[in-house]
């Protein structure tokens, strides 16, 4: 599996601060010696807090120390090739709407979800 890699068009970027300002959501900055560029983040499985299914995965709008909200996560294959709904990609909704599809509990009870 290849990583994606986000890099300015003059190479490494040369302080945080560029970095921070050029480099997409959806990419964690690393530093090496040479400088700063983004690697793409992996998708998380979100577990349900209660009976512990994991039908979802993250997107790159994704960020833990944000409330939780539709756009934040996606169904999984083969439950979307299944023709299960997914919430409402509305991020304004808000984390009342994510509900697990095994037992119906709250994603987020408390505004963040559960990573396994």
């Amino acid at each position: 599996m290849t990583e994606d890699i986000y890099f300015s068009a003059r190479g490494k970027y040369k302080t945080r601060t560029l970095a921070e300002k050029n480099i997409p959501a959806g990419y964690d900055i690393v530093e090496d010696d040479e400088g700063f560029y983004g690697v793409k983040r992996e998708a998380l499985d979100i577990m349900c807090p209660l009976c512990g299914a994991c039908h979802f995965e993250t997107t790159e709008q994704f960020d833990p120390d944000k409330q939780a909200h539709p756009g934040m996560l996606r169904l999984k294959e083969p439950f979307a090739g299944w023709g299960w709904e997914p919430p409402p990609p509305d991020p304004s909704a808000g984390s009342g709407v994510l509900e697990c599809r095994d037992c119906g509990g709250l994603l987020a009870p408390e505004g963040k979800l559960k990573l396994k």
